[in-house]
């Protein structure tokens, strides 16, 4: 888990793997590694490493385990609507857990001001903004809205988040 903390994904990712395929009984384990997937420094292998990762998280999600993603918070809406590279933001990781959603900014501008623990029902929508080919998508909230992006700007990614963010917030 260290390794994700000083951004080491390769890393956690070999050393990760030997305890996810000794037992999956510890599911933070598989929140890491999907995370330490989604995450590679080797580019090239992002395709398979997405496919290992997607299938971790939607066995997480289906057991009810928390799923996390590295995402930056956007604090310039008409910049980041228009395309351009994010210059003011925080980054951090974004959670669904137990009818939550949780983001917790540890990186960039103005971090502490912008975590959140949302329950279900404080979630009003999610998009994935289709134009966009950097994995960006935006979060209504009952009194803001907060535009993200994939820290890796992979468009994937962000489809899976908005897909679980859908289900999490639709009426049970």
């Amino acid at each position: 888990m260290a390794f994700i903390q000083s951004e080491q994904f390769d890393k956690a990712a070999g050393r990760l793997e030997e305890v996810w395929e000794q037992t999956q009984a510890d599911s933070s384990v598989g929140e890491y590694l999907a995370i330490a997937y989604l995450n590679t420094e080797e580019r090239r292998n992002l395709p398979d490493a997405e496919k290992q990762a997607f299938a971790i998280i939607d066995k997480l999600a289906g057991a009810g385990a928390r799923v996390s993603f590295l995402v930056q918070h956007s604090h310039e809406k008409l910049g980041w609507l228009q395309g351009r590279e994010l210059n003011q933001y925080c980054r951090g990781r974004l959670s669904i857990e137990d009818r939550h959603l949780i983001f917790v900014a540890d990186k960039g501008e103005k971090a502490g001001e912008h975590s959140f623990d949302l329950k279900a029902d404080q979630v009003k929508s999610i998009s994935l903004n289709e134009d966009d080919r950097r994995g960006t998508f935006r979060l209504k909230m009952m009194d803001r809205d907060y535009f993200m992006a994939t820290r890796n700007r992979n468009r994937d990614e962000a489809r899976k988040i908005v897909e679980l963010v859908q289900q999490l917030i639709r009426p049970k």
